[in-house]
């Protein structure tokens, strides 16, 4: 987990990040020589790599679209679940699932590590998918609400009052963009109360690993991570903004 000095900062391309996209194409034109004297290693060779130039190429392409961005105003539907995109989590399980299935495929000789693994990730990608299509995943949401900010569960949702928010900032987890929250643990009201115990379980969980009570992946919810954080920054230090809560209809860049 990584949590960055600024939000300038958390943005910049690093040579780190045209590295790895470096490496990742080199090992992609290595892997068309090397299908043609051995195939299967060749078309792992390109699967994997493949996979790892396009996410290193995303991560570049994000930081600039988040470079160009200048956000003044941030307003915020009230009173409605925001969910998590189906798109974005069908995407991620027929990627991982293409991406096992073709490893399994085509491995180069006769691992069981490897197949383990391999079938790991297709396993992964199926299960989303199936998570996706059951309605189960789709469930989970974060609102906006004039008493404060809301994280909503298959059996549960957490209640957060702006004013119980005692510490937001914008980090990454393994260069995933994501939001993080430390409460107030008094301040919380959890619904059913018979789901506080787990609620309570997570938090002590994410305290250990990120440091926050809470983390918000944004692009779960198909959202830039500046634009979430300017949205729940703007609602804790400016409680009259919060009134307008109860009008607005959309998520608006101003």
């Amino acid at each position: 987990m990584t949590k960055p000095a600024t939000g300038s900062t958390l943005d910049k391309i690093t040579f780190k990040d045209w590295l790895f996209a470096l490496i990742g194409l080199l090992f992609v034109l290595s892997s068309l020589l090397i299908m043609q004297k051995d195939f299967n290693t060749g078309m792992t060779t390109l699967v994997f790599f493949g996979a790892c130039f396009a996410v290193a190429v995303h991560i570049i392409i994000r930081k600039l679209r988040l470079q160009r961005q200048s956000l003044h105003t941030v307003t915020v539907t009230g009173g409605e679940p925001i969910y998590a995109s189906k798109k974005r989590i069908a995407l991620l399980g027929i990627g991982l699932l293409a991406f096992g299935s073709t490893l399994m495929l085509f491995q180069p000789d006769d691992n069981q590590i490897f197949y383990g693994i391999s079938l790991l990730i297709a396993t992964t990608g199926a299960v989303l998918l199936l998570g996706l299509f059951s309605g189960r995943l789709a469930k989970t949401y974060i609102q906006f609400d004039p008493a404060g900010f809301t994280f909503g569960y298959p059996k549960g949702k957490v209640s957060i009052a702006w004013e119980a928010i005692i510490d937001l900032y914008r980090g990454e987890i393994h260069n995933n963009p994501a939001v993080f929250l430390s409460v107030a643990p008094e301040n919380i009201i959890v619904e059913p109360a018979s789901y506080l115990a787990k609620v309570s379980k997570q938090m002590a969980s994410s305290r250990k690993w990120t440091g926050a009570d809470f983390v918000i992946m944004s692009s779960t919810y198909g959202i830039d991570a500046p634009v979430l954080m300017a949205a729940i920054e703007r609602y804790i230090t400016l409680p009259e903004a919060r009134a307008e809560l109860l009008a607005q209809r959309k998520l608006n860049e101003g």
